[in-house]
């Protein structure tokens, strides 16, 4: 008599199959029965079914063991503690030979025994990894709190009993009562709170680091603005409210310097044009500009100073203009003949005397290239008129025949009182008019654009300007003053070399 190891049913004698669960009986062999006898786990042995039975002391029920069951799983004798410390052994080799052990042996499904409940260990381990991650988030949450939203003040005037209010500013229990007491009984108006003053000092030279930490003192709010000026970069030259009380937290306007636009220079060189006199073989002479310029500080360069410029005037090269404009500090458009007409789009007037093109073409050139590099110019008489038709005007090529004035009156022996524009450079020089003399037959007709007229007399242009470009009609040397205040003026334009 013996037991189904598949299921446990009670087996017929000498059966080979179980009739409960159909598990084919396995024989048992004489090297598993010796070993049980040297074990007293014997109870009796049966050689027509070759089957052992344990002691009642190991399970309740006779347990059927087979020579496969032996060889796999007898690395060591079984204990005799009970039926749950041999378990393992037969439930791992019957699982081997028959899966029908899982579903019908009562151990694994009704002993209430839990597959995936996690270890202890796995437990420990995310409990510690919560605790680390909850603390992580409060840290982060108190840097917000006392960096970010400056939580230490508002902790401090909880407990000091102050409040603050909509505007941040920092109030007492007695001032809050006061204003909710007024808000109460405005609700429908809008009542000024009640702010703190400050008096804003003298910030004027200051650099702006330092007016930074100033306005931070005073809990103000600086609102910059860079601007062109002389001093240093970053300098203070001007803010709003100076010696006035402003509440708390306002923006004031601050002006900064982007630091010096400009250099001075002493002594700038001026370039100064003239006519080549083929006749001669050289250029003429023009002693009056060379000793105004003299006298007002500059350096005249001359034809005979600078081969290129020499080459220009002598054969209307202008291929190194842009050059000479960048060498040198400023231009004088000198007086003398007629522009040729074909250079203001008309027809060339009877009274016009014969042009010197190739002075005409040097001297255009080299006023566009001074503008463009942003030199001063000063055009005198026919300068003046150069400059207009460089800069796209024309010219009336005959002021009796065209205007109707008679000559003498620009004969230049005639003296006579220009009107001048005030806001202009020439009105800050001589007032609002000035008795000149002036020696020319022709005048600006259509004004370039840019251009603007600063002096006339009667229908005649007198003087324009157009930046640093300056134009007079007259001769200033012939003036009261011997032309020192018009050249010492254009010299001291001169002297300013911009920076950026």
């Amino acid at each position: 008599m013996g037991f189904c190891t598949s299921c446990g049913a009670r087996l017929e004698e000498g059966s080979r199959f179980c009739t409960t669960c159909g598990a084919e009986v396995i024989a048992y062999d004489t090297e598993l029965e010796n070993y049980l006898q040297e074990t007293d786990l014997l109870q009796h042995t049966d050689d027509s079914d070759n089957t052992v039975h344990l002691h009642d002391t190991v399970h309740s029920q006779d347990t059927v063991y087979t020579q496969d069951n032996y060889n796999q799983k007898y690395a060591a004798p079984p204990q005799s503690a009970g039926y749950q410390q041999h378990t393992d052994f037969s439930q791992s080799n019957t699982h081997q030979q028959n899966t029908s052990y899982r579903q019908n042996t009562s151990y694994r499904q009704n002993t209430g025994y839990r597959q995936n409940t996690p270890r202890p260990t796995d437990t420990k381990k995310i409990g510690v990894m919560l605790v680390i991650a909850f603390a992580a988030v409060m840290l982060i949450g108190a840097i917000l709190f006392f960096f970010v939203f400056n939580g230490g003040e508002l902790i401090g005037n909880i407990f000091s009993g102050n409040r603050t209010n909509e505007n941040g500013d920092v109030r007492s229990e007695e001032e809050s009562r006061t204003t909710s007491t007024d808000r109460g009984q405005n609700d429908d108006a809008n009542t000024e709170q009640d702010v703190t003053y400050v008096t804003v000092p003298d910030m004027v030279g200051l650099h702006q680091d330092e007016l930074e930490n100033r306005f931070t003192e005073l809990n103000l709010i600086p609102d910059f603005i860079y601007v062109e000026d002389d001093a240093e970069e970053g300098t203070v030259i001007w803010v709003a409210g100076i010696g006035e009380e402003v509440p708390v937290r306002t923006k004031l306007l601050v002006q900064i310097s982007q630091g010096p636009s400009h250099i001075f220079i002493e002594n700038p060189r001026i370039v100064i044009t003239t006519r080549y006199d083929s006749g001669r073989g050289r250029f003429s002479g023009r002693d009056s500009y060379v000793d105004s310029v003299t006298a007002a500080g500059g350096i005249p360069i001359m034809p005979a100073n600078d081969s290129m410029l020499a080459d220009a005037l002598r054969y209307g090269n202008t291929h190194n203009v842009d050059a000479i404009a960048e060498m040198y500090d400023g231009l004088i458009l000198t007086g003398g003949g007629d522009i040729s007409a074909r250079f203001f789009g008309q027809d060339r007037h009877p009274a016009s005397a014969d042009p010197d093109e190739n002075c005409d073409i040097a001297e255009i050139a080299l006023c566009i290239a001074f503008i463009n590099a942003g030199k001063p110019v000063l055009g005198v008489n026919r300068g003046m008129q150069v400059i207009n038709v460089a800069m796209g005007g024309d010219l009336y090529q005959d002021i009796p025949d065209l205007l109707g004035i008679a000559s003498e009156v620009h004969s230049g022996n005639n003296r006579h009182t220009i009107q001048i524009e005030p806001n202009t450079w020439l009105y800050e020089l001589y007032g609002s008019s000035l008795q000149t003399y002036s020696s020319h037959h022709q005048a600006l007709k259509h004004l370039a654009e840019g251009l603007t007229v600063v002096a006339r007399y009667g229908e005649v242009i007198e003087a324009v300007e157009y930046g640093n470009v300056l134009g007079v009609q007259f001769n200033p040397e012939r003036l009261a003053d011997g032309g020192t205040g018009i050249y010492s003026d254009f010299i001291r334009r001169c002297s300013i070399v911009p920076t950026r």
